[in-house]
């Protein structure tokens, strides 16, 4: 694949605290104006994504968290749900980008995000869950499928680019279910601190992968494992 058009936005994800982050990145194939900048100027069509993206079927929104007023950087909406600083219910913060191109960049904090009956947890400081990665992924997907059966009910765009990045690892390890695994931590001595992409080129994937995208996580999830443990 000579031109790579997720790249650009894997070099500089957004960050949640000291928290490991993952970036969720898709473009669709076709080059051309896919969001009218008029309807990414408006308040009506940022409702609208805000509804798609709290959707029962979506779920990468929650109602129970605040959300930044919807701003215009460029040619992108952006819609913020806070971070926040409530530790014992979770922090769930999503800052999702939408691109006239019809880019979709969905960043999500991959720690910190369960109840905790302390602010000191173990687990979120050397691990990070495989499957919360899995759930942020899967949602990730869920909500570009209903992004584009919206914007694009016939299917004029077949195909996409994607890609994703974790980081901010520090010192902590992929884990599957780490809460079972709490009395057997091992700290990753590489240096994670910088962003680890899924794959060295994005994958081309079809519309319908949007809405079965298992293979897809379960690709994704195999090469960070393998950075992770540093045997790529």
């Amino acid at each position: 694949m000579g031109h790579d058009p997720i790249v650009p936005h894997l070099l500089k994800p957004h960050r949640f605290s000291d928290q490991t982050s993952l970036r969720f990145a898709i473009v669709p194939e076709r080059e051309e104006e896919v969001f009218d900048p008029l309807d990414l100027a408006s308040e009506g069509f940022a409702a609208q994504i805000l509804e798609i993206g709290h959707g029962r079927e979506v779920r990468l929104f929650g109602y129970l968290y605040a959300k930044e007023p919807p701003r215009q950087e460029g040619s992108w909406l952006v819609i913020e749900q806070k971070f926040g600083d409530n530790w014992s219910d979770g922090r769930q913060g999503v800052r999702l980008a939408v691109g006239e191109n019809g880019a979709v960049l969905i960043d999500t904090n991959a720690t910190a995000r369960t109840k905790r009956s302390n602010s000191f947890d173990v687990a979120d400081i050397m691990t990070v869950s495989i499957e919360s990665v899995e759930a942020l992924l899967a949602a990730s997907f869920r909500f570009s499928q209903a992004l584009y059966d919206y914007k694009d009910p016939y299917k004029r765009h077949q195909r996409f680019y994607w890609n994703g990045v974790l980081s901010g690892m520090g010192n902590r390890s992929l884990v599957r279910n780490p809460v079972s695994q709490q009395h057997s931590y091992q700290m990753n001595m590489g240096d994670k601190d910088n962003a680890m992409p899924a794959f060295a080129t994005s994958r081309l994937i079809a519309r319908a992968d949007l809405a079965q995208p298992e293979k897809e996580i379960e690709r994704a999830m195999l090469y960070w494992e393998r950075e992770a443990k540093g045997n790529r």
